[in-house]
């Protein structure tokens, strides 16, 4: 059985990712459902990873990551998400 994602469990629209990125990625309008954050290069790999605790918002330090074009994968009960970050 493969569970969907449902608006009422997981609405990503309520979502903001702070973008373009500096030194710090702010994220706002987290739900209880979101348990981790990883953010990945375009190739694959992942580069940060942030446990959540039932915040609502959180602040990563993305001072380490160079340069480019990165996924932030949102993981929660029944599913996952994207969205794409530019880091200056």
């Amino acid at each position: 059985l493969i569970a969907t994602l449902s608006n009422d469990k997981f609405d990503a629209s309520s979502i903001f990712v702070s973008n373009p990125v500096n030194d710090v990625l702010s994220i706002k309008g987290l739900t209880s459902n979101i348990k981790s954050i990883s953010i990945y290069s375009l190739l694959g790999k992942e580069v940060m990873s942030k446990e959540i605790s039932g915040a609502s918002s959180i602040d990563i330090n993305t001072s380490p990551l160079t340069s480019g074009m990165y996924i932030v994968d949102f993981k929660g009960e029944g599913g996952n998400f994207t969205k794409k970050i530019i880091k200056h």
